[in-house]
């Protein structure tokens, strides 16, 4: 995804939106600053998202990522990749001090219809079998051809720090990913949802199913790839940006 470049008019890094909680955390209700993700911050985030999304994503946790080097290692550097596309947001503590916590973030960045059937290489055995799963849920659909577009915001990932569950948080991170479309000129967003929770937030937030595949049909040399996954399918969904 690297040809595609942030307007230089649109400032960097940028505020997208504030949002407070809904229930006290060590007798206080926080309340968080949404916003574009600092460079100085950006490898504490990777490591934040290596931390929370590779441990509790369903995909991960089923393979166990974490036990596999090679594919932390080409996770990161995903995640990376993403971050210098400079859109990705990330949410603070507000009133944290001089360098808040991170309290969740979305990892998001551009596809093109020119770089869609680029493919990476990776090392590790693990996202080699979820890469190849989520490569097969995308030649289910086009979304270039459906809405029109040359571009779409994608995400690699939505986490949010366990202490600051139930907060809401999740909601206005994917709701910020609307701001920055706005601002930058990103007219769609296409995402695979893989947890049940995220599928019902998308679908609250008015995404669209492009395609679905259920993990007990997904099979290689008829074995079930995920057995025992906690989430029943994945689902490629879609949203215009107005």
């Amino acid at each position: 995804m690297p040809s595609w470049k942030r307007p230089d008019s649109v400032p960097h890094p940028k505020v997208w939106r504030r949002a407070v909680g809904r229930k006290p955390v060590d007798g206080k209700v926080p309340s968080f600053v949404i916003q574009d993700v600092p460079e100085d911050r950006e490898e504490e985030l990777v490591d934040f998202m290596e931390e929370h999304f590779m441990h509790n994503e369903p995909l991960c946790k089923c393979l166990n990522i974490n036990s596999d080097s090679p594919s932390v290692k080409d996770k990161r550097g995903l995640w990376e990749e993403m971050l210098a596309q400079r859109i990705a947001v990330v949410a603070f503590l507000e009133d944290d001090g001089p360098r808040p916590r991170i309290a969740g973030a979305n990892m998001l960045g551009v596809v093109t219809r020119a770089e869609k059937s680029v493919k990476h290489e990776h090392q590790g055995a693990v996202i080699k079998k979820i890469i190849n799963l989520l490569d097969y849920l995308d030649s289910l659909a086009d979304p270039f051809k459906k809405y029109g577009v040359e571009e779409y915001i994608t995400a690699m990932g939505l986490s949010v720090a366990k202490e600051f569950q139930g907060q809401g948080l999740g909601k206005e991170l994917l709701k910020a990913r609307f701001d920055v479309g706005r601002a930058v000129g990103v007219k769609l967003t296409v995402t695979a949802f893989i947890a049940i929770e995220s599928q019902v937030l998308a679908t609250r937030e008015g995404f669209e199913q492009l395609a679905r595949i259920d993990y007990k049909d997904y099979k290689v040399d008829g074995k079930e790839v995920f057995p025992g996954i906690t989430s029943k399918c994945a689902i490629l969904m879609a949203k215009r940006i107005e």
